[in-house]
């Protein structure tokens, strides 16, 4: 941090700002998110906070000073237990050098860090980097607590912020009043000069649900900042904190989530951009082929596939899927029939069994599991009368599952 500022000229201005973002919190709690940012008065007397407290009397007026703050600092009440991804116009912020206000608008490509505390300027109040760790987070009593719940990125002109609270708790608080804690944070964009630095608060309220969205105030809404607020204990909803897309609107990730969770240990999971499903053998012992396909109620003996597989409605409209398929060990059929062939299967490359059947040879519908007869086509019922051979195959979304720990991603 280039703290090159005379020692003179930032006191006032350094004793000023802790007492602005220390009582922020408190007005921002009694200020109804309604009023007019050019109004210098509160022309109210008293407001009941809960059904819990009786009413309490406000202040007529408030000091200039928490005004410019109020109507120009970024301000947002949060959910408990929630993670919270905030995206803020850089051009929109507004703020300090020295003791001259100034936006944001000259400090687009910078570099950019986020400190916590207003009244402590040295590095020890660092929190996190547009690089994540590029610096160390500092010791201070807020960078320890923040800097694993706090995230800072940069793209194009937009910093984008996260908060996780996993307990629902702000430690240690700038101030609480009854069910809101706040803490006031600093932006600052990296500079060979003296660098500028725009508030930011963050308030948390516990009345509020946790499927309730932030509640931004009046100047907040006004630049366009977005913020959004999901459980933490929603995978899904941390995707869309994190990248904007969710399993609801996106098939792959979704199936990506899927693909996690049947590991049941910590793991990294990787898949390609636009994936499509790969032909793999089916996993179904060889003697049990024709007693699953060919009956509705298996033998015992492969009744275990009858669980796997159930019986399904014919499908009209198929899977799509990859061309490219490894040479396999599958198990396959030969039909003999006279309409024709079906497919152009190289069984000689392909197939490890190969089981015949008649022309009139007509599978059971089961989930999960195709006729392949090597072009284009899959089948879940196979024509009657035709000639060729099929491959029994599963589809395979072409996901990497690798089994890992935080300690060694860290």
């Amino acid at each position: 941090m280039a703290r090159k500022w005379d020692k003179v000229s930032i006191c006032w201005y350094i004793t000023t700002l802790f007492i602005v973002l220390t009582l922020l919190p408190v007005w921002y709690f009694w200020m109804p998110l309604g009023v007019p940012s050019n109004l210098t008065t509160i022309q109210r007397s008293k407001r009941k906070l809960d059904s819990g407290h009786s009413t309490v009397p406000i202040s007529q007026s408030v000091p200039w000073i928490l005004e410019w703050t109020y109507n120009h600092s970024i301000t947002l009440t949060v959910p408990p237990s929630t993670s919270t991804a905030v995206e803020i116009p850089i051009t929109s912020l507004k703020g300090f050098r020295n003791t001259v206000q100034i936006t944001g608008e000259a400090w687009r490509g910078y570099w950019w860090y986020m400190t916590g505390n207003a009244l402590d300027l040295n590095w020890d109040s660092l929190i996190t980097t547009q690089q994540g760790n590029y610096w160390p987070s500092g010791k201070s009593k807020e960078a320890v607590f923040f800097k694993d719940k706090v995230t800072l990125t940069k793209q194009g002109d937009l910093l984008k912020l996260t908060f996780a609270l996993p307990d629902g708790i702000l430690r240690p608080p700038n101030a609480t009043i009854f069910n809101v804690s706040c803490w006031g944070f600093l932006l600052w964009a990296w500079s060979s000069g003296p660098e500028p630095h725009f508030p930011v608060v963050i308030c948390e309220n516990t009345t509020m649900g946790q499927l309730d969205q932030p509640i931004l105030n009046n100047y907040t809404r006004t630049i366009k900042v977005t913020a959004i607020s999901v459980p933490l204990n929603s995978v899904d909803g941390l995707f869309r904190v994190t990248t904007g897309v969710t399993g609801d609107s996106n098939n792959w990730l979704l199936l990506t989530e899927e693909a996690a969770k049947t590991t049941k240990e910590n793991c990294v999971v990787c898949m390609g951009p636009r994936p499509l499903l790969r032909v793999v053998p089916a996993n179904i012992d060889t003697q049990c082929v024709m007693e699953l396909m060919n009956k509705t109620l298996p033998s015992r003996n492969c009744s275990k596939w009858d669980k796997i597989h159930p019986l399904v409605r014919w499908q009209k409209d198929k899977p799509l899927f990859s061309n490219q398929v490894a040479k396999g060990n599958f198990t396959c059929i030969n039909i003999t029939g006279n309409n024709g062939r079906l497919g152009r299967l190289n069984h000689a490359q392909q197939c490890q069994s190969l089981i015949f059947v008649g022309s009139s040879f007509w599978p059971q519908s089961r989930g999960d599991i195709w006729w392949w007869c090597g072009d284009d086509r899959i089948f879940d019922k196979l024509p009657l009368n035709q000639a060729g051979y099929c491959a029994l195959i599963s589809l395979l979304l072409p996901i990497k599952v690798f089994p890992t720990t935080v300690h060694v991603l860290m």
